[in-house]
């Protein structure tokens, strides 16, 4: 949507462009950080984005964060950020560093080096392809049984989506990636129903293993080409909260070069980067620290898809005391923020 930036309706009757719509969501981020935080201004972000993301895409992506209200804004690639996280974390990621990235709405397939710095020399690979598409068919599969059995789905009118339906079908997921079955309940007041849906892993397997082997014939295909070049990985990351699926481990497992590091970091490995870039390139030392910590602060914004726009739901993970942190010196927050648009976006901000 920002490689167009076509006007959107919005489910309020107001009309915003794609950069407006992200604006307001960096904008929400930097308030939740100046406020509830840092107490005190933050004027930096960095913005991590999809390896595929093209040059327009990228300026409309500055274009929002200045409109958001920050003054030093930098890019950097998802696979490249989520290395740097891995990095940072103390693990030893090599020199070349094949990244399996599968966000809530892209899959990003990279190679990348660290020679005097990481880049990516070999050309990317990505698909509109992430977690929200499991999601979605957790979704239509127990709305398909409601309309069945009831003759009502979960929308409020025919073709909407109940968002609440669907953040309970994405809880569910992720509790599949650990437990054999899970349930999800649904109550419809006006019609004074009561239902339960049972899930098991193997039906959830089943469900998305036509997305899950379509992920694995990209990485494939960039091994090979990879091969070709005599560009060999030594480690491979696994990058995004649905890369703990089983499945797709086991699938992955079958045709990697190698095994996949292993990490407790997946989910926060792209913001844990973007933080230690803002450490390098726009925070003060003298006042960095905290940073440094082996468990450092990480918040998230998540805006679940409505239409475009964001229902947004804040989530904190730390093991300290916030208060504590800012009295030491805290200079910045590693932040992603999962829009509209499918893109995973995440980023870190900074007090300058």
């Amino acid at each position: 949507m920002l490689k167009d930036n076509l006007p959107l309706a919005l489910p309020d009757g107001r009309v915003a462009s794609p950069v407006e719509i992200a604006a307001e969501i960096l904008k929400n981020l930097k308030k939740s950080a100046e406020i509830g935080c840092l107490h005190d201004t933050v004027d930096g972000a960095v913005v991590a984005h999809p390896v595929l993301f093209t040059a327009r895409e990228k300026e409309r992506l500055q274009e929002a964060a200045a409109l958001a209200g920050f003054k030093k804004i930098i890019l950097v690639e998802e696979p490249v950020a989520a290395v740097m996280g891995y990095v940072a974390s103390g693990a030893d990621a090599g020199g070349k560093i094949l990244v399996y990235d599968l966000g809530g709405g892209t899959l990003d397939l990279a190679f990348v080096e660290n020679s005097d710095g990481f880049h990516i020399p070999a050309e990317p690979m990505g698909s509109p392809i992430g977690g929200e598409d499991f999601d979605r068919l957790i979704y239509d599969q127990f709305n398909l049984q409601m309309e069945r059995k009831h003759g009502i789905g979960f929308g409020i009118e025919p073709g909407a989506v109940n968002l609440h339906v669907l953040m309970e079908c994405r809880r569910l997921k992720e509790k599949l990636s650990s437990l054999p079955k899970g349930k999800l309940s649904y109550v419809n007041l006006d019609s004074n129903l009561h239902v339960s849906f049972d899930l098991t892993r193997t039906e959830y397997e089943a469900l998305i293993l036509d997305l899950v082997r379509r992920t694995v014939d990209l990485t494939v295909s960039l091994l090979e080409r990879l091969k070709r070049e005599n560009r060999n990985p030594e480690t491979v990351v696994l990058v995004g909260g649905p890369t703990r699926t089983p499945l797709i481990q086991a699938e992955l497992k079958k045709i990697l070069p190698v095994s996949p590091m292993a990490t407790m970091h997946a989910d926060v490995a792209v913001a844990m980067g973007a933080a230690f870039v803002a450490k390098d390139r726009l925070c003060d030392p003298a006042r960095y620290a905290i940073l440094e910590a082996p468990r450092p602060v990480m918040t998230w914004l998540e805006a679940i898809d409505a239409g475009d726009v964001g229902q947004m739901r804040l989530h904190l993970a730390t093991g300290q005391d916030l208060n504590a942190l800012d009295d030491k010196g805290m200079t910045a927050l590693g932040r992603a923020v999962k829009n509209g648009d499918r893109h995973l976006v995440e980023f870190c901000l900074h007090r300058g």
